[in-house]
């Protein structure tokens, strides 16, 4: 698994929606460009509707709408960083699997782990976050953003991977909260637990491919993508 900050949004986001990076995938009719999480109207966001680069490269950047309660003016003074990119990568097998043998089961098994590791962050930053003092402890963190699959390694080798890519602003009991604040500081707290996340995207992944008939000492030989 691999992990950074973004910096600059619409270099980052076209590369995301480089067609040549997901062509198999569409050409399989398995191309995934997805909002996560919630509806969000002010962000003009909706959970499984396709992901967009203008749109993704505004909420990184700030630009989001006049109800926006002042977020996108801190981002666009440069208070906080723009976001986060998380890739996962699938074994080798597997991508091969699914994208030169065509195993379609593979793709679902593949995202269906990503879901379970964005399930599992939003209930570790949820606990991570400092309440403020007026509030008792706090109970859910919705993770906003964009999930986007890739096919191809930089060696243009088959290479089944995601991006998953959080801007710096989330919800906390329905606020919209940074996610590097006083109040929850992405890079030292949530930064550690990333090994917990990846292995648990591989054992979800595992306990899929085997159920469909393959070795899980096959996938475990091959662990670590691109």
């Amino acid at each position: 698994m691999e992990f950074r900050t973004i910096t600059r949004a619409a270099e980052a986001a076209a590369h995301y929606f480089d067609d040549s990076k997901d062509g198999v995938l569409n050409l399989l009719g398995v191309r995934r460009r997805v909002w996560i999480n919630r509806k969000i109207d002010w962000l003009g966001l909706n959970l499984g509707e396709s992901a967009d680069e203008k749109k993704l490269i505004n909420i990184l950047e700030g630009e989001f709408t006049s109800e926006d309660v002042g977020a996108g003016e801190d981002i666009k003074q440069g208070k906080y960083i723009l976001g986060y990119e998380l890739t996962f990568t699938a074994p080798k097998s597997v991508s091969i699997l699914a994208l030169v043998g065509n195993d379609f089961r593979l793709f679902d098994a593949h995202n269906n782990a990503i879901d379970s590791v964005l399930d599992e962050m939003a209930k570790l930053m949820a606990l991570l976050v400092k309440p403020p003092v007026d509030h008792s402890i706090q109970r859910k963190f919705s993770i906003i953003g964009a999930v986007i699959n890739h096919d191809t390694s930089p060696e243009l080798d088959p290479d089944l991977h995601t991006h998953i890519v959080i801007p710096n602003i989330g919800f906390l009991d329905n606020e919209p909260i940074f996610l590097s604040t006083d109040r929850l500081d992405f890079l030292n707290d949530v930064h550690p637990l990333l090994p917990v996340l990846s292995e648990m995207y591989f054992t979800v992944l595992k306990n899929s491919v085997e159920l469909m008939g393959y070795r899980a000492k096959d996938i475990n030989e091959d662990q670590g993508g691109q």
